[in-house]
């Protein structure tokens, strides 16, 4: 009689979070203002409703959700769209949850759940629609290229200085030619960052409700393994000696060109190295964050420092070449300690 008191009252909710999964799917599609908060919203009905009743009824509220949603917009995609982005993601949080996971396992699994979604939705773009996520890309970074001679030409009359202006342009331009073949280091750094972002928001919203996440260790606490860092040599090594696809030469010209050291796309190696540089820069600014709490300098003041250092290009390797050192010695443990004023004796 229990389970069927239970399973009664998992129906009920799973239909009311259902309802409220719609709702804000719906407020993504037609008010614009809204998606930024929504798009963190929508998982959190189907993690509550895992954490109290499992996932077989939070499964049967997303297949509801989806339909109800598609059927009130008219478009199938917005249905498919809360079955493949939001519904994994929040029964997977849930159920981790409900099992007593630890924080970073479960924020592990919600990453690698937000990149598969990221699949998914570009495979179901490319099926339906026709829109190929990889070539948009190429597109968008084509047109930031083509947009860069207005833009040196608007600082050169803001008064920044033709050789300021041209350095800046030849900058932009390097990087810009570098993002098409980042796009594996895109991706992961996406999923991460969803990842991580959508339990944190999540955090305090379902401790208000009664049912609390596990916290993650605490971010002065966060280090890159110091076996990672043989990983750079090998980023390098394949950066160097892996094959380079050729697509301005003749298929005769390029069939005469000598095999690649390593059967392996150079454009590996480089995303392998961006993903390892951006650990270690954030390596660094943990660094940065201890050592100028010892100072017991304002939070504020914490964090426009450290951006700054970021974004500058000379503070940022240092930074970089700061986190590096701390995967091999304690380097944030030495800094944030305050030696203990000595003893004066009489």
């Amino acid at each position: 009689m229990r389970r069927s008191r239970l399973s009664t009252r998992g129906l009920t909710e799973g239909a009311i979070q259902a309802a409220l999964v719609a709702v804000l799917a719906l407020l993504t599609r037609y008010v614009p203002l809204a998606v930024l908060a929504t798009t963190f919203l929508m998982p959190l009905p189907l993690m509550v409703l895992t954490i109290r009743h499992g996932v077989r009824p939070a499964v049967l509220a997303a297949v509801v959700s989806g339909v109800v949603a598609g059927m009130l917009s008219g478009d199938l995609l917005t249905g498919v769209g809360i079955l493949v982005a939001v519904a994994p993601f929040g029964i997977m949080v849930g159920w981790g949850t409900r099992r007593g996971w630890s924080g970073p396992a479960i924020v592990g699994m919600a990453v690698l759940v937000s990149g598969a979604s990221l699949v998914v939705n570009g495979l179901l773009l490319l099926a339906f629609l026709g829109i190929n996520p990889v070539q948009q890309y190429g597109e968008m970074v084509l047109t930031m290229r083509q947009q860069m001679d207005t833009a040196a030409s608007l600082y050169g009359r803001l008064g920044l200085g033709q050789e300021a202006a041209e350095s800046y342009r030849r900058t932009m331009l390097a990087v810009l030619d570098l993002m098409p073949r980042l796009v594996l280091f895109g991706f992961v750094a996406t999923a991460v960052t969803t990842g991580w972002l959508n339990y944190e928001i999540a955090r305090p919203i379902l401790r208000r409700v009664g049912h609390p996440l596990p916290a993650l260790p605490p971010a002065s606490t966060w280090r890159v393994p110091g076996f990672a860092l043989w990983l750079l040599p090998l980023a390098w090594l394949i950066s160097a000696l892996g094959w380079q696809p050729v697509t301005t030469l003749s298929d005769r010209l390029r069939s005469s060109l000598p095999p690649a050291p390593l059967p392996v796309p150079s454009d590996l190696g480089l995303n392998l190295l961006a993903l390892l540089s951006v650990a270690l820069l954030v390596q660094g600014v943990i660094v940065g964050w201890v050592f100028l709490g010892r100072y017991r300098l304002h939070r504020a003041l914490r964090v426009l420092l450290l951006l700054w250092l970021t974004f500058n290009p000379i503070f940022s390797n240092l930074l970089l070449i700061v986190g590096l050192v701390d995967s091999i010695f304690p380097l944030r443990e030495r800094l944030g300690r305050r030696a203990a004023p000595a003893e004066v004796k009489p």
